[in-house]
């Protein structure tokens, strides 16, 4: 780190280049030209509706103190739904990014489901929320929880 005018470091920032389209996953903060590393975008990222790698390292278990209860359960059953979100790709033959919004009750259902990005309002976006609305989700004590998750479809 190089130290500014008061002597105290900097710390380097990350790129960016703008926020992004609707749809698409915001930038990794580095790129080396070999194609996106979806484990350095922040977003959640299903490659082909198959669930990204997660940025936490290997064997970290530990609950996040900051996440809602149940959140990290409904978010695995969402990255669990992928065989069958592609399905709609496999249907349909469209590649692109389809974010999900929903509700997530604490009984264990999704509700409000919507899709935007490439897939709103399409075939694609209709099944993928059949999907998730028939999805049978954890249930958990605490409030609803607004959630979205993305899948990439290819």
């Amino acid at each position: 780190p190089v130290a500014d005018d008061t002597g105290a470091p900097k710390r380097p920032r990350a790129a960016t280049k703008g926020k992004p389209k609707e749809g698409e996953a915001p930038a990794a903060a580095e790129d080396d030209g070999a194609g996106a590393d979806d484990a350095k975008a922040p977003a959640r990222i299903a490659r082909a509706a198959a669930p990204a790698p997660k940025a936490a390292a290997p064997g970290d278990d530990s609950d996040d103190d900051s996440s809602p209860p149940g959140q990290d359960d409904v978010e695995k059953a969402l990255d669990a739904l992928a065989p069958r979100v592609r399905a709609c790709y496999l249907k349909y033959q469209i590649r692109g990014t389809a974010r999900v919004r929903l509700v997530a009750t604490p009984a264990g259902k999704a509700e409000s489901v919507d899709v935007t990005g490439d897939f709103e309002d399409t075939p694609t976006g209709n099944c993928i929320v059949l999907v998730v609305s028939d999805a049978k989700l954890p249930t958990f004590k605490g409030p609803p929880l607004k959630m979205s998750q993305s899948y990439q479809l290819r």
